[in-house]
């Protein structure tokens, strides 16, 4: 016997049937909707307002003060000698002086005013200091190299006979004159030593050496040689070299005061002469300019 489904059985299924049907659709609808979701990119967050600010270019670093690979300096710089001048350019005409003064005492030499005796007045030989120009490029941060071009200078003053009156006769010039005795101006290299870069405070050791070309007076001999017209120093060449300790006081990273304690020596030749010496101490006191990295 067959039992009829009832209308509230009915109504129940059909309901449970919708309900699924719509479960279904709705999980179809987020499944479509999350894969959209995946595969579109990502917007932008947006940027705070710290993030979006524009910041300006940062300044160049400025270089420090002080001795620094790869940057030149030219150093100018001036002062007096420490000392007498010495060598044996100074000691032939000291020598040449006295032989001067001991032929006017013997009678030997004639005074230039008639019947007035020859009277020889000691001589005074002095230094007229060193004067000098460099240029320096640091190969690195400690150890510099350049040139160096010096003049230096010994003045003296002395009596000596009068050129050109006689050939026979020593006659004195009546009163000392100062003159000029010798320049020494010479083309050094250089080599430096700093061992505190980039310091406003920059003591240096410093090596120079080179050529070197004189100029001035010179006697060949003890004695006055009459057959000269004058004793003009003539081809003096030669070789200088020396040392020195100095101090650059940085006022600017570019700009430093100078101070050196330096010691110079000179060997010389020339048609006067084979070899002859000269050689002081300087203390000297200069501006160093420095260039831009």
């Amino acid at each position: 016997m067959q039992i009829a489904p009832t209308d509230r059985t009915i109504r129940l299924a059909l309901f449970f049937l919708i309900w699924a049907l719509g479960l279904q659709s709705l999980q179809a609808e987020g499944a479509d909707q999350s894969a959209a979701e995946s595969s579109s990119p990502a917007a932008p967050a947006a940027a705070s307002p710290a993030e979006s600010a524009v910041l300006p270019p940062e300044a160049p670093r400025q270089a420090p003060p002080g001795f620094a690979a790869n940057q030149a300096a030219l150093r100018l710089y001036s002062g007096p000698a420490l000392a007498a001048p010495g060598g044996s350019f100074v000691r032939h005409e000291k020598l040449y002086d006295r032989t001067l003064r001991l032929g006017g005492q013997l009678g030997q030499v004639e005074s230039a005013i008639p019947s007035l005796p020859a009277i020889v007045f000691n001589s005074n030989y002095e230094s007229g200091g060193l004067f000098a120009a460099e240029l320096e490029l640091g190969l690195n941060s400690h150890i510099g190299a350049g040139l160096t071009i010096s003049v230096s200078n010994i003045f003296v003053r002395r009596q000596d006979v009068v050129r050109g009156l006689s050939i026979t006769r020593q006659i004195l010039e009546p009163v000392p004159t100062y003159t000029s005795l010798l320049s020494v101006a010479s083309l050094q290299f250089l080599f430096s030593l700093h061992p505190f870069p980039e310091q406003k405070f920059d003591p240096y050791l410093i090596l120079r050496g080179g050529p070197a070309f004189a100029s001035g007076k010179a006697h060949a001999g003890y004695s006055p040689d009459l057959t000269r017209a004058n004793d003009t120093l003539q081809n003096g060449r030669g070789f200088s070299y020396g040392g020195g300790l100095g101090l650059n006081f940085y006022l600017h990273r570019n700009i430093a005061l100078n101070l050196e304690t330096s010691y110079q020596f000179s060997a010389l030749k020339a048609d006067q002469f084979n070899s002859r010496s000269v050689y002081n101490s300087y203390l000297t006191i200069g501006v160093t300019l420095r260039t831009e990295p």
